[in-house]
């Protein structure tokens, strides 16, 4: 079974604010002020202004032009970006988190890459749950699903 999320993720009014420059992002609530928006293939295309510009290595939907594009928008404030992919238990995490217009943290693939973006913008896990599953990362499997 595969399980596949590409998005942004933040507090409230930072997502906010993405979404008042790129009408296609979706802000979704997810708790403990944290939120997402899901990085779905229309809402890339806007961001990346339609160009094919380079890849930013291991990310599918993260490019030098997406990159620039919310640097250049995000101020002062501080973003996540995350994707994470699993076919039959096999696959990863990644992420970046980008603060004041430049990469704060840029974590390689791994398994737990989401509990540590989390646990950077401060979110507490439940007992016997990690921040993933605190904030129900899991109830839906694809991306667009979020919509």
């Amino acid at each position: 079974m595969s399980y596949y999320l590409h998005a942004f993720i933040g507090r409230r009014d930072d997502m906010y604010q993405i979404q008042k420059i790129y009408n296609l992002a979706a802000v979704r609530e997810l708790g403990q002020d944290i939120y997402l928006i899901p990085m779905t293939q229309q809402l890339f295309a806007q961001i990346n202004n339609f160009a094919v510009i380079e890849n930013i290595e291991p990310y599918d939907y993260l490019t030098t032009n997406v990159e620039n594009e919310i640097l250049e928008h995000i101020g002062n404030r501080t973003i996540a970006y995350i994707e994470v992919d699993y076919w039959d238990n096999s696959g990863g995490q990644v992420g970046i988190i980008w603060k004041d217009k430049q990469r704060l943290f840029n974590y390689q693939m791994g398994h737990n890459v989401v509990n540590e973006v989390l646990k950077f913008f401060g979110v507490i896990a439940n007992p016997d749950q990690d921040e993933f599953d605190t904030l129900d990362l899991g109830r839906y499997r694809k991306t667009e699903r979020w919509l």
